[in-house]
């Protein structure tokens, strides 16, 4: 499975990479963002090349996924502390108790078969 990965990240890589050289026109082309809020002047960014503007919604959309996945992360993490000492709790309680006894078993003479007693 580890090749497999190892594979696969670098066919995506290479596939990334083969996008942006045969676009290197584009990605270089310089552009500005405005936000108009109708409130003030409208706001304008500073002319960078379109490739920066992609790589900063990329790492913007991996920190936002990351952030979200650390709170169920947390939550997931809570849940499974609270679970295990639930269980240790429970086991505890059946190791206290002491061994359990064997169920008598009573044989048939008719049939030979071996049934528990009630």
């Amino acid at each position: 499975m580890k090749k497999f990965k190892a594979v696969l990240w670098t066919l995506v890589i290479l596939f990334l990479l083969l996008v942006f050289f045969q676009n290197r026109e584009f990605f270089s082309a310089k552009a500005a963002l405005t936000l108009n809020l109708f409130v003030t002047d409208a706001y304008r960014t500073p002319e960078l090349p379109t490739g920066v503007w992609f790589l900063g919604g990329m790492i913007l959309g991996f920190l936002l996924a990351y952030f979200f996945g650390l709170v169920e992360r947390f939550r997931s993490y809570r849940i499974i502390k609270g679970l295990k000492a639930r269980l240790d709790s429970k086991g505890e309680g059946i190791s206290s108790s002491g061994p359990v006894p064997p169920e008598p078993v009573v044989t048939s003479p008719s049939s030979g078969k071996e049934t528990p007693a009630l």
